[in-house]
């Protein structure tokens, strides 16, 4: 009687690593971060850059910073007016002064933001001395030469509050800030 040949069982396939994640909270997949006793508390996690922007227009005036090679441009404004448009670049989100011109005829205050660039936000809070801080939102993105999977990014934009002085950002406005940072986390990759 000829032996019973016996059938090979397939051997698994290795699965694929995953991805690394970026530094922050990935808010397509988690919707909780630590809370200060250790405990994990729930987090409404926002879906677009445009669903945090058009919450920031009640952070009120701010100051707004672009770092580029060789220069440094500063500004107060606010996150108003948000406009989406479509350009031969790209999508643009416009925000402006309220009042669009000043006293010369010439604007007062318009940004333009790139979403698809602005890939991690942060919400820093940074001591200055005693009886000063910011409260700044910083958004992160890559630059032509950085691979896009790269985890470290360079700050695009930075928008602060201040806290204390002369100068000190309206109660309101700080108090806003800490619970967008409640609702939103310290920082998270935004989702395209």
């Amino acid at each position: 009687m000829p032996k019973k040949r016996q059938l090979a069982q397939p051997q698994p396939q290795p699965q694929p690593k995953p991805e690394p994640q970026p530094l922050g909270v990935d808010i397509s997949t988690r919707n909780e971060r630590m809370g200060e006793d250790g405990s994990s508390k729930e987090v409404a996690k926002p879906h677009t850059l445009e669903e945090f922007l058009a919450e920031c227009h009640t952070l009120g005036p701010m100051r707004f910073v672009v770092i580029g090679n060789g220069a440094i441009l500063e500004a107060a404004g606010e996150f108003s007016n948000m406009r989406h448009s479509t350009t031969p670049k790209g999508e643009l989100l416009t925000f402006s002064a309220s009042s669009a011109t000043d006293a010369n005829g010439l604007l007062s205050f318009e940004l333009h933001l790139r979403p698809d660039n602005v890939r991690s936000i942060e919400m820093v809070e940074k001591l200055v001395d005693e009886e000063k801080k910011l409260l700044i939102l910083r958004f992160r993105g890559q630059t032509e030469h950085q691979p896009a999977k790269e985890t470290h990014s360079h700050v695009i934009l930075s928008a602060i509050l201040k806290v204390g002085g002369d100068d000190a950002s309206h109660p309101d406005c700080v108090e806003q800030w800490y619970h967008m940072r409640e609702q939103f986390g310290d920082s998270w990759v935004v989702v395209q």
